[in-house]
């Protein structure tokens, strides 16, 4: 691509400009050089338009290479995001088949341990009935069973160092995988900031690119300013030496030797500064200082022509249309006239004919010439697309309140520098730059299929807008729905978690699997759902929920606490069948009971049914069970099982308890006969 060089038209405008000061001194009276030095000055006025429109077209070519160049690179910035989470995928899968690999000789060895003890226990025993059968073998058989019980802990130790083993494995794999996701995001971003800065760079010097060819446009358009102003003042000599100003009548009829009109036909908008013409334009033209000149033989007479005296008035142009609507509107003056450019560029002349009779005797015709530039309109560079990066379906979890929640952070992947609006519906956001962290809480029954996240921003004038719309995963709430595959598949932290959320600590020894010791998956997740069912002021005096095998003493009880200390303590007794959750629920209203904190509602329960440690006889209505006629505290407990198991029925038979719990304890009603009891379908 050739450059134009500014000095060579520097040089050539001022040959023409020499050529011009020469102009001027030459003999007045030579007409025709006067004329044929406009006709070079025009020249040099479509010279320096041509050289205009060949920088204005290089201007243009450089920015459609410059946005193919920002293409290229945006191509490669959208495929970033895709290519990281493909790696990221990689290296999980990779992960996920370790950690089967590893659980499968997990439970292959813990099948071996179950059968190694099995076997050991069952040789023992076998050794021990045959000591029992034969006294005199006693000696040999302790001798048996003692080095049966050595091979037996040393085979266990084996497996137990062959599992932690195992899980040092899985565990070097998971950081492995940690380092492998890392670098890959250090990469991600390390090739996201050079693309950013290539593209940053080509805008850059695109920029400077038109900034010198403005800069070149505007000495071009200094130069035709200069050469129209000498066009002008050549055309005024033109006229002189051809004895009019702009131009001329005569008046045969009046008696006088002869009459001339003068004047000056101007445009408006360019007369007070030199300026450029586009086509496109609309520019208003005015014939001022109107006069009538009576040349008689005593001399030269000037007469000023009013303008509303004036017969009549004619326009004419070489291109372009005169506006009439636009003239009425205005409400111009009669010797003012709007004229539309024309579109293409080139030399016009614009006359105004002035009839000043109306009898064709005084009439004179004033021009006005100018040179019209094509208007070129550049495009501003085109800006990057937004690309909302996210994932869908977005997951969800249940909280400790039995609702689900949505979290997902988006981010635009666009080079816009400016302010970004972010919009999402439902659900809120807290935006910050060019990313917007989404959260939603909703009931069960009130979960939207899909969410839909916008983002606005703004280029050059120009407005960009990236709408997507991201599915919701419902697995979370179906599991709700179906309690048993919810136990199934929980995830024993996930649960944890839920109890840390409500205050509560599941208070036992960890095992090698990552259980509570003596917990199930499913006693969890059934403790978890039964004391979200409660109302949150009655759960929340629980603090501490263990797992024991037995009370001391008394292997009947299925549950115990201490007064004053928040623990609840579950046996293994209270595992078989529907006893778990009333057996939690009566264990809860004991800590409930004796909390400080509900001190005058436990004296208004003992005033109200057990006046002086003793049953009221007063009251007409005996505690809900058999156990509850032991004492005020198991009366309350058993009342409090009674009406989160069925309020309705307990309505009917205890209406007395049924009221004081309703309006003092529970302050919330159960409609119908609680089910969390009755769907239970494993015998943990």
């Amino acid at each position: 691509m050739k450059r134009f060089n500014a000095g060579t038209l520097a040089l050539l405008c001022v040959f023409l400009l020499v050529l011009v000061a020469q102009s001027f001194g030459a003999t007045s009276d030579d007409l025709q050089a006067i004329k044929k030095h406009i006709a070079t000055c025009e020249a040099g006025v479509k010279l320096n338009q041509y050289f205009v429109r060949v920088n204005q077209s290089y201007l243009q070519r450089q920015i459609s290479n410059t946005q193919t160049l920002a293409g290229n690179y945006q191509r490669q910035l959208d495929n970033l995001p895709r290519n990281l989470v493909n790696n990221v995928n990689a290296v999980n899968r990779k992960l996920a088949a370790t950690n089967n690999s590893c659980l499968k000789e997990l439970q292959a060895n813990s099948a071996e341990i179950a059968r190694v003890g099995r076997e050991f226990d069952a040789l023992i025993e076998y050794q021990a009935m045959q000591k029992q059968i034969e006294p005199a073998r006693a000696a040999v058989f302790n001798r048996e069973i003692a080095r049966l019980e050595s091979l037996k802990k040393n085979r266990l130790a084996s497996y137990r160092s062959r599992e932690t083993y195992i899980l040092s494995r899985m565990q070097l794999a998971k950081k492995d995988a940690d380092r492998q996701i890392y670098q890959l995001k250090q990469s991600h971003m390390a090739n996201r900031s050079s693309l950013l800065k290539r593209i940053q760079s080509v805008w850059s010097q695109l920029n400077s690119t038109i900034n010198r060819i403005n800069q070149l446009v505007g000495r071009l358009y200094e130069q035709i300013g200069r050469l129209t102003e000498t066009i002008a003042e050549l055309e005024k000599k033109l006229a002189d030496s051809a004895g009019s100003n702009n131009g001329s009548g005569n008046d045969y009829g009046t008696g006088q030797t002869g009459q001339l009109l003068t004047g000056e036909l101007v445009c408006l908008e360019t007369q007070k500064q030199n300026r450029p013409v586009y086509s496109g334009e609309q520019l208003t033209f005015s014939l001022e200082n109107l006069r009538r000149v009576s040349v008689t033989q005593a001399g030269t007479v000037y007469y000023v022509v009013a303008p509303a005296t004036v017969a009549s008035w004619s326009w004419k142009a070489e291109g372009g249309s005169f506006d009439a609507r636009r003239a009425l509107e205005s409400a111009l003056p009669v010797q003012r006239k709007i004229w539309n450019t024309a579109d293409r560029a080139g030399w016009y002349s614009i006359e105004c004919g002035v009839d000043v009779y109306g009898n064709g005797k005084l009439t004179a015709t004033f021009t006005h010439r100018l040179y019209i530039s094509q208007k070129m309109v550049v495009q501003p560079p085109a800006s990057f697309s937004i690309n909302i990066v996210g994932q869908s379906p977005i997951p969800c979890s249940l909280n400790a309140r039995r609702q689900v929640e949505f979290t997902q952070t988006f981010t635009a992947d666009t080079a816009l520098t400016s302010t970004l609006t972010w919009l999402a519906t439902p659900g809120k956001l807290e935006v910050n730059g060019k990313t917007a962290r989404w959260s939603l809480t909703c009931a069960l029954d009130a979960m939207p299929d899909v969410v839909t996240v916008t983002c606005l921003s703004s280029f050059n004038g120009q407005s960009y807008r990236c709408e997507k719309k991201f599915e919701l995963s419902k697995k979370a709430a179906e599991d709700e729905k179906d309690p048993a595959t919810a136990a199934k598949n929980a995830d024993p932290a996930t649960l944890l978690g839920y109890f840390e959320k409500l205050g509560i600590k599941i208070d036992n020894n960890f095992g090698p699997n990552g259980m509570p010791e003596l917990w199930s998956r499913e006693q969890l997740y059934y403790a978890w759902k039964t004391v979200t069912s409660l109302p949150e002021h009655f759960a929340a005096s629980l603090k501490t929920l263990k797992r024991v095998t037995g009370f001391p003493g008394n292997p009947l009880v299925l549950g115990y606490v201490y007064g004053g200390i928040p623990t609840v303590y579950m046996c293994n007794l209270s595992t078989g069948g529907s006893r778990f959750e009333t057996t939690l629920v009566h264990e809860m209203a004991h800590v409930w009971y004796f909390d400080k904190a509900n001190l005058d509602i436990k004296n208004a329960w003992q005033n109200t049914f057990w006046k002086d440690g003793k049953l009221a006889t007063a009251v007409k209505e005996p505690p809900v069970s058999i156990y509850g006629h032991t004492n005020v505290h198991e009366d309350f407990a058993e009342a409090c099982k009674y009406y989160w198991s069925d309020g309705p029925k307990m309505a009917e038979t205890s209406p007395l308890r049924y009221k004081f719990l309703h309006e003092q304890v529970f302050k919330m009603q159960y409609t119908a006969a609680n089910p969390y009891s009755k769907e239970k379908i494993y015998q943990p």
